[in-house]
């Protein structure tokens, strides 16, 4: 008699336990971490020229920032989020034109307003650091040649924080001066810029606070 052939039944597959996922779940450290990093940026501005004549120019201009402070910042605080904050910034000046000398006179204002942000020791006040800043100088350029323009640079500047004393007792009012002379150079459609090299002083109402007074050089 012959023998029945046995049949083998395939092996049942393994069933992958479902992933519950409950609503409201709490997220991971590292998720509440970059979610407190999130920021949103807006600004708004406007600005102008109005010629005179063909050598006399009169600009001026305004701009709005609803900004955040970079975790980079030598003055960001050590909060949960980054530091929110709105800037102000308004010029306006005169640019003279006169065969190869050009001649700037302007001033600008800067305004500051710091939101508060919260740490894990508890609320970081900001508002020490609202303040106004105006700058008023000028600048003459000579076009020496083609490429070449030297010229020299003068600004004062004045800082006023709301603020009598900032959260250590300072006041940190100051008043100041930039001076350089440098030059400015085209070495064709991809490489231009210039440089310069000066000295800065400020001296702060404060006089627990150390006066600044240092050379200034700079490239760019």
């Amino acid at each position: 008699c012959g023998g029945g052939g046995g049949s083998a039944s395939a092996p049942a597959p393994e069933e992958t336990p479902a992933v519950s996922e409950t609503p409201g779940s709490t997220a991971s450290p590292l998720e509440q971490f970059l979610n407190s990093e999130n920021y949103n940026d807006y600004n708004i501005g406007a600005d102008g020229k109005y010629s005179f004549n063909p050598s006399t120019s009169l600009i001026g201009g305004a701009e709005y920032e609803w900004t955040h402070e970079g975790r980079e910042s030598p003055d960001a605080v050590n909060g949960t989020e980054p530091t929110q904050y709105r800037q102000g910034t308004y010029w306006a000046g005169i640019v003279q034109n006169a065969g190869p000398v050009i001649a700037h006179v302007g001033g600008t204002v800067n305004t500051f307003s710091f939101d508060d942000v919260a740490s894990s020791g508890g609320t970081i006040n900001n508002h020490d650091r609202d303040r106004k800043q105006a700058e008023v100088g000028g600048r003459v350029d000579y076009q020496w040649s083609e490429n070449w323009a030297p010229f020299v640079q003068a600004y004062l500047d004045r800082r006023d924080y709301d603020s009598p004393v900032d959260d250590y007792g300072y006041n940190r009012d100051s008043k100041g001066y930039r001076v350089a002379i440098g030059v400015k150079g085209n070495a064709g459609p991809t490489l231009k810029g210039e440089a310069y090299a000066g000295y800065i002083h400020q001296d702060y109402s404060d006089g627990a606070l150390r006066d600044v007074s240092v050379p200034d050089f700079g490239m760019r």
